[in-house]
């Protein structure tokens, strides 16, 4: 069963990607970086409620498993996404072929290495971020059963999730440079792993969670988001405690949102188109700077930005249909079992 609200944040998340990638309106460009963000936390709160259910049904996670049926949702869409940047490329005439940056992309080591194409894939490096997370939680989970037990392990997973936000922000603020992006996964997990103790309060202290989804807290977060929205990505006080302060606040909002969906149908209607559009995030994001070499080559139009959003969600609904759904039903009936829900 899918939380509408959570595909609503969701979509707000991709059309702030979108913003970043096409900077029509200025506002829109400046706090669009923190869509990425705003992704991070999410996948944190579902991915890991995937494994604390599991964990509380079984006693135990099938890390395997896990991990193969993520597969199944991020790599036939990604791998496919990539074989048409190479051919895109080769029809392009771009030499010497970018080689190089397909296989650090294929690999998920771009983000370290720093070999990409500003045109098609400068946004590789969220995946990256993504899929070293979605191997590490599983270890974690692990070596926590394996030390503590299954009954215990939740909570020191808890406690693990609240150590990753002074560590990463040291290190942030150990290597941040003024001016630099901060690509690397062990500087940004820290929003992954904020979602990961919301996911644990949700699921084992319903009361305590319950509390942060409080309009007080809601709007502390909105609060929070401040040095996101008002400071440059690249500005070294933003790349310290505007990060860490950006997690906390898209938390807090997760929590106020979770389980709140509007009674008001005028408020409810738009909500489900922007649901709608959060439903197909995922492939939106991949195929959206196709979307935009094409607009930025072919189009001449003052609604440019717009004809690029469009084209944008609609490729990747497209895509989505084409691809990543039928790989989904694969998954489902090879690897059936409750394991991953239709939320991940």
């Amino acid at each position: 069963m899918r939380n509408p609200s959570i595909d609503a944040l969701r979509g707000v998340a991709i059309l702030l990607v979108l913003g970043a990638h096409f900077p029509s309106y200025p506002f829109w460009a400046r706090i669009s970086w923190s869509g990425v963000n705003l992704f991070f936390v999410l996948s944190g709160f579902l991915v890991s409620g995937l494994l604390f259910d599991s964990l509380r049904r079984s006693g135990s996670v099938q890390a395997r498993r896990f991990v193969i049926r993520r597969g199944f949702k991020i790599w036939p869409s990604f791998y496919i996404f990539l074989l048409a940047y190479g051919l895109i490329a080769l029809l392009r005439g771009v030499r010497p072929y970018p080689l190089r940056t397909v296989l650090d992309a294929a690999f998920f080591i771009q983000n370290y290495t720093g070999i990409y194409d500003g045109v098609l894939t400068a946004h590789v490096w969220s995946l990256c971020v993504e899929e070293h997370f979605y191997l590490l939680l599983p270890l974690l989970f692990l070596t926590a059963i394996y030390l503590l037990g299954p009954n215990k392990a939740p909570r020191g997973i808890a406690i693990a999730a609240i150590g990753s936000l002074p560590i990463c922000f040291f290190l942030r603020l150990r290597v941040a440079r003024e001016g630099e992006y901060l690509h690397q996964s062990h500087l940004l997990l820290d929003a992954l792993f904020f979602g990961v103790l919301l996911s644990y309060l949700y699921r084992f202290h319903r009361e305590r969670f319950q509390a942060l989804s409080s309009i007080r807290f809601g709007l502390t977060g909105a609060v929070l988001l401040l040095p996101m929205a008002l400071g440059i990505e690249t500005n070294r006080m933003v790349q310290t405690f505007g990060i860490t302060l950006g997690s906390i606040g898209f938390g807090l909002l997760l929590c106020f949102s979770v389980d709140r969906w509007p009674t008001n149908r005028f408020v409810a209607a738009p909500l489900r188109g922007l649901s709608w559009v959060g439903f197909y995030s995922y492939s939106i994001y991949l195929w959206h700077v196709i979307v935009r070499f094409f607009v930025f080559a072919f189009v001449r139009s003052p609604f440019g930005f717009w004809i690029y959003v469009a084209s944008s969600i609609v490729a990747g609904v497209t895509m989505a249909q084409i691809i990543e759904q039928p790989f989904l039903r694969i998954r489902d009936r090879v690897f059936s079992g409750r394991l991953i829900a239709s939320q991940s």
